[in-house]
């Protein structure tokens, strides 16, 4: 039976997400804002506790856009991995990717 979620792929992503929000929290304020959205995630996805697509997830779609944030690529590309692992199944989350 194939899994709704890569829960692999989710813990990796919020690891690495994790990673990027400390190497950066103490340079902007905005990092402590995402980190606020999404640390209940990261721990659920830590632990192998997220089985389907998340709803809901209140994020801001300008941290990257309308903020300092959009310097930091690493920090942008471990938010978006982790938020697409997070509120897609993996088969369309896959599809998405062979775009």
């Amino acid at each position: 039976m194939k899994e709704i979620m890569n829960k692999k792929a989710i813990k990796a992503a919020a690891i690495e997400l994790e990673k990027m929000i400390d190497k950066y929290i103490n340079d902007y304020p905005e990092v402590q804002q995402l980190k606020n959205c999404y640390a209940g995630y990261i721990e659920m996805a830590k632990k192998g506790e997220i089985n389907a697509p998340c709803k809901n997830v209140h994020s801001n779609p300008y941290w990257f856009t309308d903020t300092p944030l959009g310097e930091l690529g690493d920090l942008d590309e471990a938010y978006s991995e982790f938020d697409l692992r997070i509120t897609l199944d993996n088969e369309l989350y896959e599809e998405l990717m062979s775009l």
